[in-house]
């Protein structure tokens, strides 16, 4: 199957809610991600990649919505607050070996689940995530809303795509 009909593929299995597996080249992480669309995410789709996955679950977020909701960048955040709280400075990812910058935003819960890491919390958290995402355009004030319906720190990390995507970073998060 060429490349463009295996691209064609993922897309139809993500717009029907099936999972698809994403290999990151061996000279970055050399992982494969088992990847969900937010809209379609339930209990036994979380549950199956705590399971299966073995890894960090998290919310992948284009850079134009991201910036619809004012998402910070954690290292950005970091250092604009360093200067308040030294170890901040000192934990800061300058050595990650397989990129010049992490892709980590806050994490969130969605304001109606109880302590936010059961599946059925996280599940909430992401597909009210995606909901909310959908009508960004419509949102008077995105920022309140986002504010309305999550609250930080939470159990569903935000992973924020850089601008531009592909282009300028290799990275699933820009998938």
């Amino acid at each position: 199957m060429n490349p463009i009909s295996k691209l064609t593929r993922a897309l139809r299995d993500l717009q029907r809610g099936r999972f698809i597996l994403v290999y990151d080249n061996d000279k970055r992480e050399g992982e494969t991600d088992l990847i969900i669309a937010a809209q379609h995410i339930t209990p036994e789709a979380i549950r199956r990649m705590r399971k299966d996955g073995g890894g960090l679950i998290v919310l992948m977020v284009a850079y134009e919505i991201a910036e619809g909701f004012q998402l910070p960048y954690l290292t950005d955040l970091y250092s604009k607050t360093n200067p308040s709280y030294p170890i901040l400075k000192e934990i800061a990812p300058t050595d990650i070996p397989y990129d010049t910058k992490s892709s980590f935003s806050l994490s969130i819960n969605h304001r109606r689940t109880f302590t936010g890491i059961t599946d059925v919390d996280r599940s909430l958290t992401m597909k009210r995530f995606a909901e909310v995402a959908g009508s960004l355009k419509n949102l008077r004030d995105p920022v309140k809303e986002f504010g309305k319906e999550f609250r930080s720190p939470g159990h569903v990390p935000i992973c924020k795509a850089v601008k531009g995507s592909l282009t300028e970073r290799k990275g699933h998060t820009e998938l």
